[in-house]
């Protein structure tokens, strides 16, 4: 290895200075794998940024606002179902969905997180499912089509706007899916395309076999940036329960 005074003798100084910059950075970023979290974009060592979820229950922030909002308007909680911490009894909870008890029939939410597919989604979603439809995957062939250029993947639509509902809804609160109903796919969705979506909450119900838990039905529909309905879905979900 080469100190930084061969290097200067070999090479002069501009060389000498390029090499201890490279060696800083490598250095660096050494100590922020093995250190993590401790460089944030705020420069305060450790900090995680705020979510609006996270505001609920701090000075100013009415307790039993939710931020999951209902076309623009802010939607409240019922008494007593706020995440945040009240009491030293009543902490905020580590999940970031409802529990089963949380959810009523009628219920509905404007997810906030849209997502634009690209191409690449849509090819490397077909290679992973081992779908070699050319409708999707060539761009030559889908050019002889009605639509003149690829569709979707329609399971990767349906996958999307069931994700885009889950930091409302079930993250963290729902032990697994039970099934799909009702699903159509009334417009196609192109590479290009802005999904955001709603959900209602349209079912709910006890666990006759497991106490803890409860099965809610949710309706989930998709829409691209005209507010096309591209997608529309029925979705039973086993729901965790409020923790004792």
């Amino acid at each position: 290895m080469l100190f930084a005074g061969e290097i200067v003798d070999r090479f002069g100084d501009w060389a000498a200075l390029l090499a201890l910059a490279a060696a800083a950075c490598v250095a660096l970023a050494a100590f922020a794998l093995l250190n993590p979290g401790t460089f944030c974009a705020d420069g305060e060592a450790g900090a995680r940024v705020p979510s609006a979820r996270a505001a609920v229950g701090r000075p100013g922030v009415p307790d039993g606002v939710a931020f999951a909002r209902d076309r623009g308007k802010v939607r409240h909680r019922h008494e007593g179902q706020g995440r945040a911490a009240r009491s030293g009894r009543d902490r905020e909870a580590p999940m970031g969905g409802r529990y089963f008890e949380q959810l009523e029939v009628g219920e509905h939410f404007v997810h906030e997180v849209r997502r634009t597919v690209t191409d690449m989604d849509n090819i490397l979603f077909c290679a992973l499912t081992y779908n070699p439809a050319a409708i999707h995957i060539d761009h030559e062939y889908a050019k002889t089509t009605e639509f003149g250029r690829p569709l979707v993947n329609s399971i990767f639509t349906l996958g999307l706007v069931v994700g885009l509902s889950v930091q409302d809804t079930t993250l963290g609160t729902t032990v697994g899916n039970l099934g799909w109903e009702e699903v159509v796919f009334p417009k196609p969705v192109f590479a290009g395309d802005t999904i955001r979506a709603e959900t209602t909450v349209v079912a709910v119900r006890a666990s006759k076999s497991r106490p803890t838990q409860g099965i809610v039905t949710f309706e989930h529909k998709g829409f691209n940036q005209r507010d096309e309905v591209v997608c529309s879905c029925r979705r039973a979900a086993l729901m965790l329960k409020r923790p004792a």
